[in-house]
């Protein structure tokens, strides 16, 4: 054992026995030990470098805005250990601020397309409404930023849980929107449990499979409940009907299985098992579903009816050709050619002003 892991144990203990003093040992009897305590205050705190036995580094290997160390003594013993503590609110040197940037800009993009869309229509005020829901969702990021990513993953199941509760209820007693029962509305605020859906699969799934894998994984008893669970709000999302938000959901998880797991067996198990079902689901499938599913395949079939979006939206990409038509003169936008263009087709009225190269900026 080298001196920097000797000094690791000696601070360990030499912290222990001072919460052990604070507190009395009734919690320790417990099984409160002093992580766990130091857990609790990771709201206000985080310790950015606890030389823990055999972790020298910190928790995301980050460099760290430090402080000075920590004093403890030890009867008339003073020694200076080194855990550096860095308040969650300030946690700029560990932000992602590429990732950040990117945000800002496909966000930047995303209003502009859909000022063109909107702007000197009846639905003018999305755009004031999607304003404002990016005012929300940056205050949400940033509160989220500054947690602990292991705090979302002990709440993971619970989140899955409230997420089909809230997909039952919209069953039973949702509000209507094209066919579907989507929507549930506490007085004049409304939602769609199907979302909050997609984000409590991919926290379950970010702790199911480190879970599933390496020495201590799960058994398959432990583990083929996990997953029908993680199969439920698929299936009630289908029920809904809403075919293209259950088939969204089932490729985030493929798409996660495929690029986190080791052994890809499993995952090409599932392939094969769906492709056997395909008979089976399509019967079951709405006459509207099955139509909108032969028009993607092949939208001339039926071009003045099931075929008409998928036609309007091909000739508005084509119209653009190398440099677009320019800012709000695409004229299948602003003639209405696109149904519902500001929330199904943003990438056609966004390569019809913009052309090839600007699509081609937009997807690099």
């Amino acid at each position: 054992m080298n001196m920097q892991q000797q000094q690791a144990n000696h601070c360990s203990t030499l912290l222990e026995r001072s919460i052990k003093r604070m507190i009395g040992p009734r919690c320790l009897r417990r099984g409160c030990r002093w992580m766990t305590l130091l857990n609790m205050l990771r709201g206000y705190v985080k310790l950015a470098k606890f030389p823990m036995p055999g972790h020298a580094r910190s928790w995301n290997g980050s460099a760290r805005r430090e402080v000075p160390n920590l004093v403890l003594e030890s009867g008339g013993e003073a020694m200076e250990c080194s855990p550096r503590i860095e308040f969650s609110p300030a946690r700029t040197a560990s932000v992602d601020w590429v990732l950040v940037l990117t945000l800002v800009a496909v966000t930047a993009v995303g209003l502009l397309n859909l000022y063109s869309a909107v702007h000197g229509t009846r639905h003018a005020g999305k755009f004031d409404q999607q304003v404002r829901f990016i005012i929300v969702g940056a205050l949400a990021f940033a509160l989220v930023t500054a947690l602990d990513y292991r705090a979302l993953l002990r709440v993971a199941w619970i989140g899955l849980g409230l997420a089909i509760v809230g997909l039952i209820i919209v069953d039973l007693v949702g509000r209507g929107a094209k066919g579907s029962e989507r929507w549930l509305y506490v007085g004049a605020v409304g939602g769609q449990p199907s979302e909050v859906a997609k984000l409590a699969v991919i926290v379950v799934l970010a702790r199911l499979i480190p879970e599933s894998t390496g020495a201590g994984k799960l058994s398959w008893q432990a583990l083929v409940p996990r997953i029908i669970a993680l199969v439920v709000p698929v299936l009630l999302i289908a029920l809904q009907p809403d075919l293209g938000t259950a088939t969204l959901l089932t490729l985030i998880m493929l798409s996660i299985g495929f690029l986190a797991l080791r052994d890809l067996w499993p995952m090409v198990y599932t392939l094969f098992a769906m492709f056997l079902a395909v008979p089976i689901l399509w019967e079951t499938m709405h006459d509207y579903q099955k139509s909108r599913i032969l028009a993607f395949l092949d939208p001339s079939a039926d071009p003045t009816g099931t075929g008409w979006h998928t036609r309007q939206s091909i000739f508005a990409v084509g119209s653009g050709k190398i440099l677009g038509k320019g800012f709000m003169h695409g004229t299948q936008n602003q003639f209405d050619f696109l149904p519902e263009h500001w929330t199904d087709f943003p990438f056609a009225v966004w390569a019809e002003e913009w052309g090839f190269l600007g699509s081609l900026l937009l997807l690099a």
